[in-house]
């Protein structure tokens, strides 16, 4: 997430995380087996900008000179000598977040979801702020800081194609393909605990009665903005009350029309079979019968999904990604990352194969859940979007297929709409969940090997890079030569196909 390529060779900066003897040389020193956060205690913040992160995990750095502090006055990075020392467990405090460690003792809603209102004030009052992100930031400023020690430029790439600077993707749950029945009618007017009127049928419903929704054409209309990149999750099998309201059967002309207008199709899994692999794995290949190609991705119905008992089943089933770990009472980041990552398989102690694409906000969540006016929706959204932005990462947005015109919610979809003009008005990037997956997978190949005693830098990319990538040289570096478009004297762009060029930077002033 710091956007550091990994080292080929031996390393001008080594980060050190365990016991044991440190290696010689320029390094950066993570503690570990640091105090856990008190449950209900709100922990020290790091200011960044105007955006308060919480900082957990604290251990106490030695004397030196304090590079970055929290509010509270105590170090957070300290460089004394050859070595640079964080002041909190950066690894501990990350899996807090992205492996659900926080939500243990937090109590379950009637889905069987660990429930957001049982959460520590702090943790909810945080939600919007894409706290690992912002973590990775400062891990990026210590390793820079070890760099200048070293004397050597610290090199970050820009995790989107051709600098994009930040993404956004749009997934569509396919939870119905009718609209309702007189009695769901009658029952979204008389239960206010649904969503009140923002999420009740309209009347001519109730004339009308399950005519099939048709909002495709008004779904690439509001898409179009963005490049007309985005996923369809649709179930496969129908097992019980609380699953989508259709069978395949029922929804296959629809995939086929989804994947001829060259959408991804994803698994929509039920809502019975969050933990069970070999369910899941059924409905997988059943779906891509019905779509003639693979199925990559899953999303749970309720997002049940997500979490260490879904990630085994999602494994056990094959999948390269997930797109279930939110909450669907609250828009923001669950596992405080708006960018993909692989969750850590706590038994196997190593991270899983499959990538989790986290959502960020759902159309349920801010007209159901919170009962939002249109406005305030979309305020709240682009709240997000601005956070993702802010941190060179994503923003992925759960708009119901049902939530365009043509479906039963159409002024849900004006807010997706307002939100795709914003983004493109500053320059995001719109993505399948495949592609986000697959720009995972491509980022961690990305490598840089040097300096060599000319001082040149060889930068090393995987095979099939879409798009041109763009790297940033640290402050007080410039670049001097190079096979390279330069952007600015501390930016340039690596073309698209190369796999590997030399760079050399010098000192600037």
């Amino acid at each position: 997430m710091a956007g550091l390529p990994r080292a080929e060779g031996p390393p001008a900066v080594t980060l050190v995380y365990g016991r044991g003897a440190f290696p010689p040389g320029p390094k950066v020193v993570i503690p570990c087996e640091t105090e856990h956060v008190a449950r209900e205690t709100p922990p020290d913040v790091w200011r960044d900008g105007a955006v308060d992160v919480p900082i957990l995990f604290r251990a106490p750095a030695p004397k030196g000179e304090a590079v970055v502090r929290a509010v509270g006055g105590e170090p957070l990075v300290v460089r004394s000598g050859e070595e640079v020392y964080l002041g909190f467990d950066v690894a501990a405090a990350a899996d807090y977040y992205l492996n659900g460690r926080g939500e243990v003792g937090w109590p379950r809603d009637r889905c069987g979801r660990p429930d957001l209102a049982g959460a520590p004030p702090w943790r909810r009052e945080s939600l919007a702020v894409a706290v690992v992100n912002r973590w990775a930031r400062l891990l990026a400023r210590a390793v820079g800081a070890a760099c200048e020690r070293a004397a050597v430029p610290l090199l970050r790439f820009r995790y989107w194609p051709d600098g994009a600077p930040f993404a956004v993707a749009a997934g569509h749950d396919v939870d119905r393909l009718r609209g309702p029945g007189r009695r769901e009618v009658v029952r979204s007017w008389l239960r206010p605990s649904l969503g009140g009127a923002r999420a009740r049928y309209k009347f001519v419903d109730f004339i009308r009665g399950p005519v099939p929704f048709e909002p495709l054409s008004a779904i690439w209309e509001a898409e179009a903005p963005l490049g007309a990149a985005s996923t369809f999750f649709v179930g496969a099998v129908r097992r019980g009350p609380m699953d989508y309201a259709y069978g395949l059967t029922e929804a296959t002309d629809l995939v086929r029309e989804i994947t001829a207008a060259g959408r991804e199709v994803g698994l929509h899994s039920s809502y019975y079979t969050c933990a069970d692999g070999a369910a899941l794995l059924e409905e997988k290949e059943l779906l891509e019968a019905a779509a003639g190609r693979e199925v990559g991705g899953v999303r749970g119905h309720y997002l049940r999904l997500g979490g260490e008992e879904g990630w085994g089943a999602v494994k056990a089933a094959g999948f390269a990604y997930d797109a279930t770990f939110g909450f669907a009472s609250e828009v923001g980041w669950r596992g405080g990352a708006a960018l993909p990552y692989r969750p850590f398989d706590a038994d196997a102690q190593k991270p899983y194969d499959f990538v989790e694409i986290p959502p960020a906000v759902m159309d349920g969540t801010l007209f159901q859940y919170k009962r939002l006016a249109r406005r305030e929706a979309l305020a709240a959204t682009l709240r997000l979007v601005d956070e993702a932005a802010a941190a060179g990462g994503l923003c992925s947005l759960i708009w119901h297929y049902r939530s365009f015109k043509g479906g039963a919610f159409p002024e849900w979809g004006r807010v997706f709409e307002g939100v795709a003009s914003y983004v493109a008005a500053a320059g995001g990037r719109a993505f399948s969940h495949a592609d986000v997956a697959a720009r995972y997978r491509l980022n961690g190949g990305i490598a840089a090997r040097g300096p060599s005693p000319e001082g040149a830098v060889e930068i090393l990319l995987p095979a099939g890079a879409p798009g041109d990538v763009v790297f940033d040289v640290a402050e007080g570096w410039k670049l001097t030569r190079g096979d390279v478009r330069a952007l600015s004297p501390r930016a340039f762009k690596v073309p698209a196909g190369a796999r590997a060029v030399a760079v050399t930077f010098a000192r600037e002033g």
